[in-house]
């Protein structure tokens, strides 16, 4: 006997509302082949990565029916997905695929190394290259220095409790470049900065052992800070 159209509709709906419901830090998984990663919540915004059915995705928040991702198996590669596209992954899958740290970290919780504590997004002309140059202190006051070079758009995040990055445009033609930096989980950013010139260079804080939180417009010659 044929269904009414209706329950075809409602479990549509159901099926979209089944990953709009998540929470930060929720495991997901994308439900086909050939999902499209966005840079922003809309299918006009460029795409970053199209992933294969089943790769995780990390959940940071939520605007409507998308929602804001990190890739696992990319080094801080993150974007947007449409929420119809991906599920939440089941307690046992998701178990079954957690690595074994136990062996190179025997006395510290996994939980402790789970998700980013900044994430800098750098925007402009798209098609320029940038350099981008990092420097963390975690909690125990070591430091570590992350060098990153790539095209605009490009966002990726750094762990630490505290962050001083300087970006350069490497491009030799016209155009801008801008930073922002914010904390996991907060929407207002830390820092943020832009400039036009040819070889320009930006630099973002936090707040920390470099001082207060700032971004600005120019990168300073002296290199106390680092």
């Amino acid at each position: 006997m044929k269904q009414p159209l209706w329950i075809f509709l409602v479990a549509f709906v159901l099926s979209i509302s089944s990953a709009a419901n998540g929470t930060p830090g929720d495991i997901l998984t994308a439900r086909k082949d050939g999902v499209e990663v966005y840079d922003a919540p809309s299918s006009a915004a460029q795409v970053v990565i199209t992933v294969e059915e089943g790769r995780k995705l990390k959940e940071f928040r939520r605007e409507g029916l998308w929602i804001k991702v990190l890739v696992f198996g990319e080094i801080g590669l993150d974007g947007w997905v449409h929420g119809s596209n991906v599920a939440p992954e089941s307690a046992g899958t998701e178990e079954a695929a957690k690595p074994d740290v136990s062996a190179e970290e025997p006395e510290e919780p996994a939980e402790t190394s789970l998700g980013p504590q900044f994430i800098l997004a750098i925007t402009g002309t798209p098609q320029q290259q940038f350099r981008a140059r990092c420097k963390s202190v975690d909690r125990g006051r070591a430091t570590k220095t992350k060098t990153v070079v790539g095209w605009i758009p490009h966002t990726f995040v750094i762990e630490g409790s505290a962050v001083s990055c300087r970006i350069h445009k490497l491009s030799q033609y016209a155009g801008w470049l801008g930073v922002k930096l914010n904390e996991q989980g907060r929407s207002k950013p830390l820092g943020a900065a832009q400039t036009s010139a040819v070889k320009g260079c930006v630099s973002v804080r936090s707040k920390g052992r470099w001082g207060r939180a700032w971004g600005r417009d120019r990168c300073a010659r002296d290199r106390t800070n680092w």
